[in-house]
């Protein structure tokens, strides 16, 4: 018979683990729904910062957190590498959003926004000679993401030729 006392420790362990997990992640807005989230992340990037909300600043900083891990095609975890939409597939998932695999299912989710309307969190979607690419905007022109192979996870800025004339839209998954 397994040791109760051995039990019931670690089944309160857990059960702590789990309840400082979902107040962390509610960042002290445990009352109000995802969409309601309102405390701010404060990024900086090139010099200039920018405010991210909720669930969208989580994200951002979870996929800036990737910087340096090599493209993979394929890939969505830290340990295998990442393609384009596998770094914004896993950055999602580890923050409680489900968004679609692929890039090419990536560019028709959630909903469009123009370009002029950009806020950290929006999905960036690029067509390449290759096909589709996606990308995570962080705010002040800059993204992240897993561009191609023997490259690593990097931020990249809008304005650049390149990612100006191969841009074509941007969703809002959050």
């Amino acid at each position: 018979m397994p040791n109760k006392n051995l039990t019931r420790r670690l089944l309160t362990a857990a059960l702590a683990a789990l309840l400082l997990a979902g107040l962390a992640g509610l960042s002290g807005c445990a009352l109000l729904g995802k969409k309601e989230i309102s405390s701010l992340s404060d990024h900086s990037y090139g010099g200039k910062s920018y405010r991210a909300t909720g669930n969208a600043g989580a994200v951002c900083r979870t996929a800036s957190a990737q910087k340096g891990t090599y493209y993979k095609y394929g890939g969505a975890t830290p340990q295998t590498g990442f393609d384009c939409s596998g770094l914004l597939y896993w950055s999602f998932r580890q923050n409680g959003v489900n968004v679609p695999r692929t890039a090419k299912q990536q560019s028709t989710a959630g909903r469009r926004v123009d370009r002029s309307a950009l806020v950290p969190g929006d999905i960036l979607v690029f067509k390449i000679k290759s096909g589709y690419h996606t990308a995570l905007y962080l705010g002040d022109n800059r993204f992240v993401h897993s561009p191609r192979t023997g490259a690593k996870v990097r931020e990249e800025n809008l304005a650049q030729a390149y990612w100006k004339n191969a841009y074509v839209g941007a969703r809002r998954i959050i």
